[in-house]
């Protein structure tokens, strides 16, 4: 009875020690986060290292550092090793925006671009600053700087099955204006976008829908996996939404022996264009595209011409778009769940356009109908690109919402008149 008790209290007391370490090593982390001065002032990056696991090809850069984790890595289908560039390229592209937010120095010891090493200097940085606040670091280099020409002549995109990726394939798939502007190769990243590196259900339920959707497209889909989310998540203000330009421009430098074009969906239009503090990098991607490419790879924005609703006009009458339309937010969906913000800002153009009932393969029509007027009132009020441009198709195609939505509508356009009213006489005062 004794022996037993003490073995008990032997277990427990473990159990407070195992609890302990871990409490100090978050400590430690948090520490790091506050104060990231006082752990890091270089981040020291070398490779590739390729390497075949299974059907698989693995590209690994070595990071030393004290806090990041000590490897980058890249993983693609074997059949496609005559694409990896052997370069410090994508580690840099990578890796340059989690330098900054730690504000340690980048020493990269092998082979780099030198336009992409010159612009990274000179240019990105100071845009990163002036757009998310990030001070400049140094970035030092051991080895090659190279000036390749292009090694193969392909074109490919970036492809989530959503409407910019439809509407890059209307303008060079579907209905290219010549045979030379066109799409060779889908891409599908695994880079945030998908949930953590270790959670990878969501990645293979929506790569799972992109490969259908790319078969059905006739075009091969080349899935890129990497680990690169691991070195933004340690500071939550590094999300992919605020980061996802160097992010998907690091995993097409991976491949740039293989494409030298990328097409890369803007994230707004150019009217919306500017280098000033924003919520996402991806604001000045016309910009930021031309500087993040390399000799051998020309990163292009395409999209910013048009607005949400022209590019759902260009792509609502196609059927493989009809019946493979991807645009949920709801990570436990299994499909589109159509009632979420981005299901219901999509339909409603869509209805707005005459094609609802031609997507029932693609979202549950009644589940939206059920939420569209209570939903649609947020659209009516807010005053972003996304909802005026909505505001405006409504207005066109005189679209009823309920009386009482309605009032709700009146109601709060009123309330934020007075609020501006306010605050622009005590600006005066």
């Amino acid at each position: 009875m004794i022996l037993s008790m003490r073995l008990k209290f032997l277990r427990v007391f473990q159990r407070q020690i195992d609890s302990s370490k871990k409490m100090n090593s978050d400590f430690r982390i948090k520490e790091f986060m506050l104060n990231p001065a006082k752990s890091v002032n270089q981040i020291e990056v070398c490779g590739p290292l390729v390497k075949i696991k299974g059907s698989e090809l693995v590209v690994e850069f070595k990071v030393s550092s004290n806090v990041l984790p000590d490897k980058l890595y890249f993983a693609v289908d074997e059949k496609y090793k005559d694409f990896i560039d052997n370069s410090l390229n994508a580690a840099l592209v990578a890796l340059l925006i989690p330098a900054m937010r730690i504000g340690a120095d980048l020493y990269l010891t092998g082979d780099i671009s030198e336009k992409l090493y010159l612009s990274s200097h000179l240019k990105l940085q100071h845009l990163v600053k002036k757009v998310l606040g990030y001070e400049p670091v140094q970035i030092r280099h051991s080895g090659n700087l190279l000036n390749e020409a292009p090694v193969a002549r392909r074109s490919a995109t970036g492809f989530s099955g959503g409407v910019d990726s439809y509407s890059i394939l209307h303008d060079y798939f579907f209905q290219p204006i010549n045979r030379g502007a066109t799409i060779d190769i889908l891409v599908f990243n695994n880079v945030g976008a998908n949930g953590t590196t270790a959670e990878s259900t969501l990645f293979e339920r929506r790569k799972a829908q992109a490969e259908v959707a790319a078969d059905t497209i006739g075009l091969p889909l080349m899935v890129i996996n990497s680990n690169m989310d691991d070195f933004y998540a340690l500071y939550s203000d590094l999300h992919f939404f605020k980061t996802h330009t160097f992010r998907n421009s690091a995993a097409a430098h991976l491949i740039s022996r293989g494409v030298s074009e990328y097409k890369y969906a803007a994230a707004c239009g150019y009217s919306d264009v500017k280098v000033a503090t924003a919520e996402t990098i991806g604001y000045i991607d016309p910009i930021t595209l031309s500087l993040l490419s390399s000799e051998k790879l020309d990163l292009q924005s395409e999209g910013a011409q048009y607005t949400r609703s022209e590019k759902i006009g260009q792509i609502a009458s196609n059927p493989i778009v009809q019946e493979n339309l991807h645009v949920c937010v709801d990570h436990d969906a299994s499909g589109n769940c159509s009632v979420c913000q981005k299901c219901v800002r999509t339909l409603l153009v869509i209805e707005l356009l005459g094609y609802l009932n031609d997507f029932r393969k693609s979202f549950n029509i009644d589940r939206y109908l059920s939420v569209r007027n209570e939903r649609a009132v947020k659209f009516m009020v807010d005053n972003d690109s996304f909802s005026e441009d909505i505001q405006s198709m409504m207005r066109q195609h005189d679209l009823k919402l309920g009386k009482w939505n309605t009032a709700e509508v009146v109601g709060k356009r009123t309330w934020r008149r007075i609020k501006t009213g306010i605050k622009g006489m005590v600006g005066k005062g």
